[in-house]
């Protein structure tokens, strides 16, 4: 059985907890430079693992957010080829309209 994002978002408990753990980070990284370090690197890890996720279902539209979230981090990191990812971003959500609409929704279902 496949469960999907919606479903377990709709849980209040879920919500709740979700929010509570984004307190006690937010507390955390204002207490302690280590504690922001290592969330930091859990919220791109987080990223990487979306992106993951993204291309493995072939989910066009979590692909392009999660490219959209990782351009920062690749123009921090000097990776100037990954860093023109702008230019596929824009010439990606222009696509819809360099399409028929049949041929856009057979692409990206």
């Amino acid at each position: 059985m496949r469960c999907h994002l919606a479903e377990i978002l709709s849980y209040n408990l879920v919500i709740t907890f979700i929010k509570d753990f984004q307190a006690v980070c937010k507390e955390a990284e204002e207490i302690s430079r280590i504690a922001k370090l290592w969330i930091q690197c859990m919220q791109m890890f987080g990223l990487v693992m979306q992106f993951i996720v993204a291309e493995r279902t072939g989910d066009w539209v979590c692909h392009l957010s999660n490219v959209v979230n990782l351009l920062p981090f690749f123009h921090a990191a000097g990776y100037t080829l990954y860093a023109k990812s702008d230019l596929y971003v824009q010439k990606m959500l222009n696509l819809k309209s360099h399409m028929t609409a049949d041929d856009f929704n057979q692409f990206s279902d």
